[in-house]
């Protein structure tokens, strides 16, 4: 006989497609209705089939636009963008399921619709998804810092179909909780006008969020300690010791599991000195004799 034991892949996100209610939204800035879910920058709006009362957050139609949702009967939706107000942004959050373990890999997914509904005719990028450690709400606001995990890099600007945007990154910390929005400030954010009018912002209906990990990958499991790097963080370049003389390849990959450096011919140095002055900053991955992993941060 074969016994087999199978790992089954766990959503960390709860109500990942807005199904659970909490009641049923009949108003904007209601995202709280939608069960494990609250509002932690603005007013973020949650939509929902059985609004026959109002119709204002139904769907398919309600205030913010026309579109059916990608998987059952509801879906969030948040302003990423407003031409006339810097800096404007709409976040929600939810605590996952399991926090999140350093140096695992997970892959995300979600699906991405423009509204284009009246004057939220703007496409941007940069939608993308915060983990922290910090329970953000409306008392302790999410703040445009920046920086998330995962986000789009292009700019989403169909307002017909549903869009996947799915990766994966490495989480660097053990993070319980998940925000959704655009993290970045009005420069670092590319935008276009879908059609010639005027337009004022750019608001995203979100549905399906998935976060899985990958039961094959652990970055930080082999850490050795007879390597010594300093200084870490840095900002221009880093020292590299060993105890036993024995440092022969290294390689650096960044939280999304690309490969940004690689050395093979080092001849067994007690200490090399690195210069990382051309790369981003960030937070990167130091592999050292394909077995020693290490968390480096630039600044």
């Amino acid at each position: 006989m074969l016994s087999l034991k199978v790992q089954a892949q766990i959503n960390l996100v709860p109500n990942p497609s807005f199904e659970d209610t909490v009641s049923c939204p009949h108003f904007a800035n209601q995202i709280d209705k939608a069960a494990g879910w609250w509002a932690s920058r603005e007013s973020p709006d949650y939509f929902n089939e059985c609004d026959w009362l109002t119709g204002n957050t139904s769907v398919p139609q309600n205030f913010c636009g026309y579109q059916y949702a990608f998987h059952g009967s509801a879906y969030a939706g948040f302003v990423a963008f407003a031409r006339n107000f810097p800096n404007a942004r709409e976040y929600f959050t939810c605590q996952l399921i399991n926090p999140l373990t350093t140096g695992k890999k997970y892959f995300v997914r979600y699906y991405l619709n423009l509204s284009g509904g009246g004057s939220k005719k703007i496409a941007c990028n940069n939608i993308g998804l915060l983990f922290s450690t910090v329970n953000y709400n409306l008392s302790n606001p999410a703040f445009v810092g920046n920086h998330s995990q995962f986000k789009t890099d292009s700019i989403i600007a169909d307002t017909l179909n549903w869009v996947l945007v799915d990766g994966s990154f490495i989480a660097d910390s053990n993070y319980t909780y998940l925000s959704v929005g655009n993290f970045y400030d009005d420069m670092l954010t590319d935008t276009i006008n879908i059609i010639p009018s005027p337009s004022t912002y750019s608001y995203y209906f979100i549905d399906s969020i998935s976060v899985v990990e990958d039961p094959t990958l652990s970055i930080f499991g082999a850490q050795n300690h007879d390597f010594i790097i300093y200084p870490n963080p840095f900002s221009e370049s880093i020292r590299l010791h060993s105890r036993d003389n024995k440092i022969e390849t290294f390689h650096v990959i960044d939280m999304s599991g690309q490969t940004i450096k690689i050395i093979t011919d080092i001849i067994s140095e007690s200490a090399i000195y690195l210069n990382f002055e051309s790369m981003s900053k960030g937070i990167y991955i130091l592999i050292i004799n394909n077995s020693s992993y290490h968390k480096i941060i630039k600044l």
